[in-house]
């Protein structure tokens, strides 16, 4: 068998193990013939099943069927919502030798082992085990500084904006936070849901929030008519020079910086690419007030100016860094 079809039957053998794909869909999609492929699960000692539908499938051991059989009886849109029984069918095995399948779990006395199903209450089987999926997540917004007056060019930002798209004369200008490593019960529309507004309250409370002392600058901005009528009446110039600024004002040197005040036109969005890896932690675990529910995940945020030449970062040694503290008991 030539080399280019070995690695076209072993995409094949991927996409019939972990897809459940039948052996012709297999084939075709790869671009080879059920009966190379059919050649290659002999060569290689992997055993296929006919199916009374004349359709063929991998007949994997229960052992390497663990994860798909969780996957398939998690609630939609994660699974597909399947019964113990209904899920085994499925991967053409039975409850009875799934019942005895085992993940490791770390504890303080060393490595256990625990059982991926267990009896409910009513005596129904269950998964013993939740996914936790670590993500990738950044969410942005335009900036805007004194009476709401937008920062730059305000046409692009986030992800997608390109320095070729800018204005030769004026900078796109936006703030962005992300999170490399987010992990939580939730995908999609739901986790963007749960914690869009947990990470913009984190964001309003570390970079809008005055309190730093900085008597040159406040100097600088009392200095400005407008700006003096505006700290007078918000009660922000009565400590006079020592007028406590914001991280982002210190920052920017700009004077009431702040974000959209709408929080549906700040963006959230998951990157698929970087997300997606999944760990089985035993549900008990999961509990209200367990320790082992509670996560941190640390929030690199920074300032974009994007121009035709390039983009510039602020602040200009890394991104400042920013923790969210969640829990996953909660979700």
């Amino acid at each position: 068998m030539r080399p280019v079809t070995i690695r076209k039957c072993r995409r094949a053998y991927t996409m019939m193990r972990d897809n459940n794909s039948s052996l012709g869909a297999a084939s075709k999609a790869v671009g080879t013939t059920p009966r190379s492929l059919k050649k290659f699960f002999g060569d290689n000692k992997i055993n296929i099943k006919r199916l009374a539908g004349g359709q063929y499938r991998i007949v994997l051991p229960p052992k390497e069927l663990k994860e798909q059989m969780l996957m398939l009886m998690q609630p939609r849109p994660l699974g597909k919502g399947m019964s113990a029984t209904r899920a085994s069918k499925e991967l053409h095995t039975t409850v009875q030798r799934m019942r005895y399948q085992r993940f490791p779990v770390d504890t303080p006395l060393g490595k256990r082992y625990y059982p991926i199903l267990k009896k409910n209450a009513i005596g129904k089987w269950e998964s013993n085990f939740s996914p936790v999926s670590e993500n990738s997540l950044i969410v942005y917004g335009y900036i805007y500084g004194l009476q709401e007056a937008v920062q730059g060019k305000a046409t692009q930002l986030g992800p997608a904006a390109k320095a070729t798209n800018s204005d030769p004369n004026y900078a796109d200008i936006w703030w962005q936070i992300d999170f490399n490593s987010f992990e939580s019960t939730l995908t999609g529309k739901n986790l963007i849901g749960k914690y869009k507004k947990s990470i913009i309250d984190l964001v309003k409370k570390e970079m809008m929030t005055p309190k730093i002392t900085n008597i040159r600058l406040a100097t600088k901005f009392l200095g400005n008519a407008k700006v003096a009528a505006d700290a007078t009446a918000s009660g922000r110039a009565t400590a006079g020079a020592n007028m406590k600024l914001t991280v982002l004002e210190d920052l920017l040197e700009r004077y009431d910086i702040h974000m959209d005040k709408d929080m549906n036109k700040i963006k959230m969005g998951i990157d698929s690419i970087r997300s997606g890896k999944i760990d089985w932690v035993l549900k008990r675990r999961l509990n209200p007030g367990m320790t082992t529910s509670k996560r941190t995940s640390k929030g690199n945020f920074q300032v974009m100016f994007l121009r035709r030449n390039g983009l510039s970062t602020y602040p200009s040694a890394g991104p400042k860094k920013l923790n969210l503290r969640y829990d996953l008991s909660k979700e």
